[in-house]
């Protein structure tokens, strides 16, 4: 797959905050199909915005462990809404 060039991925991620969450993670956390879900959102849009429901604690760490299994990084989060962009 093609690699975005730095003003494409600026552009999807500034779109991604308009943008209703792409994936819910609900009390179950991240489960394998989790993680296989959010890698081919990111490998289609190289940016995936996530809601974290209130029944998971600590939204942060597991956006973060998230974001590790993807190959990813937390890019934005505010609360419990994360965007992750593809390495």
């Amino acid at each position: 797959m093609k690699h975005p060039t730095e003003k494409e991925l600026e552009r999807k991620k500034k779109n991604a905050l308009h943008m209703p969450a792409a994936i819910h993670m609900g009390k179950k956390g991240i489960t394998p199909s989790l993680i296989q879900e959010t890698a081919h959102q990111l490998e289609l849009k190289d940016v995936v915005k996530i809601k974290v429901l209130k029944s998971v604690e600590d939204p942060e760490s597991i956006l973060s462990e998230l974001a590790n299994a993807c190959n990813a990084v937390v890019w934005k989060q505010v609360g419990r809404v994360g965007i992750l962009v593809l390495k």
